[in-house]
């Protein structure tokens, strides 16, 4: 008799534990972003020259890890012949993964947190060859402004924040292609480039 109750309490929790409902995974949030970009021509009357993209599949939003630097990148490069695009990378360092990335970055001279920032216009011609105008801190350009980092969801590895870098009194303008030219004052500028991103994956 005892055998015959423990087989039901047995068969009754095979049954029980076959009706539980599999646990469904949440999916990540919809990732955003945008970059605006916007270069002034003082020696040209102020002309300015701006691009924008917001939440476009041109806009291509990443984050990672390499040697001891966390990395922005922010791609609307082209894809298809007689187009151009921009690109945005910004570092900082991959240590404050451990000690609180929510914090203001900043690229100004006295408290340099941010580590590197590098904006390219690149261009697809008709004929299917590239060229690219690259300004980039490593080679001396000096940049100003902030990258902010608002949230981190480290169990989803999801980063949120928002950016703005200038970079003042470029003798060149990243957009009109200059190689093996002679510097023309009309062409020195201003560049700005700014955006947000919300819910970038970090591998």
């Amino acid at each position: 008799m005892n055998r015959f109750i423990l087989f039901l309490a047995l068969l009754c929790l095979i049954a029980a534990s076959s009706c539980r409902k599999p646990v469904e995974e949440i999916p990540d949030p919809v990732t955003e972003s945008s970059l605006s970009r916007v270069i002034l021509l003082p020696n040209q009357g102020n002309f300015v020259k701006q691009a924008l993209y917001i939440n476009t599949n041109l806009l291509k939003p990443s984050a990672g890890v390499e040697a001891d630097q966390l990395f922005f990148f922010f791609d609307a490069t082209p894809t298809v012949n007689n187009s151009a695009g921009d690109a945005l990378l910004l570092t900082i360092n991959a240590a404050h993964l451990e000690t609180g990335l929510v914090k203001t970055y900043t690229f100004d001279q006295s408290s340099a947190t941010a580590m590197h920032a590098r904006y390219v216009y690149f261009v697809n011609q008709l004929n299917g060859s590239s060229w690219s105008g690259i300004t980039d801190s490593r080679f001396g350009v000096v940049f100003e402004g902030k990258l902010t980092i608002t949230a981190y969801d480290s169990k989803r590895k999801l980063i949120s924040g928002d950016y703005e870098v200038k970079a003042r009194n470029l003798i060149n303008d990243p957009t009109v292609q200059s190689v093996g030219q002679p510097i023309d004052p009309v062409n020195q500028c201003d560049l700005t480039v700014s955006g947000s991103f919300k819910h970038v994956k970090l591998p």
